[in-house]
């Protein structure tokens, strides 16, 4: 609940309330280990499925990401997303920002999405030298432009 809370803002007594009201019309189901109170989409309401469609409608991975790098402001030059499929794709980074900070902020975008997302990090100058392993021609831009070569 308190993560509910977090993310969206609410007070955890209001997402307590909504999850009760969820609980008893059937959408989602309430379990407890130890100390904490689980809840879950509940598997066996039909309204299930055309409520993750619903909310997968707005879901947009690259715009959660562009939002996040935003953060970094001019450290980050250029991010663009390659081999994009179904369950995944690539993110390249370039600008003067650690793995370990882009790490950091890709990976609840991957939970959110649910999509496992392949974290490559450049210095400008490294960049440059192996721009020519990837195909970007189909890259999605997210920050920044790419120059043609």
């Amino acid at each position: 609940m308190r993560e509910i809370a977090r993310r969206s803002g609410l007070a955890v007594a209001t997402v307590q309330r909504e999850l009760k009201i969820l609980a008893e019309v059937g959408l989602v189901e309430r379990t407890r280990q130890l100390q904490q109170v689980l809840y879950r989409p509940a598997a066996s309401s039909e309204a299930i499925a055309p409520l993750r469609m619903l909310l997968q409608l707005d879901a947009d991975p690259m715009r959660d990401l562009a939002s996040a790098l935003a953060n970094f402001g001019p450290r980050v030059r250029l991010a663009f997303a390659i081999d994009a499929e179904a369950k995944g794709f690539t993110l390249i980074v370039v600008g003067e920002v650690r793995f370990e900070e882009l790490f950091t902020i890709v990976t609840p975008i991957e939970t959110q999405h649910g999509k496992t997302i392949r974290l490559l990090a450049f210095t400008s100058g490294g960049f440059e030298s192996q721009r020519g392993r990837f195909d970007l021609k189909q890259a999605r831009m997210i920050v920044g432009e790419l120059a043609a070569t």
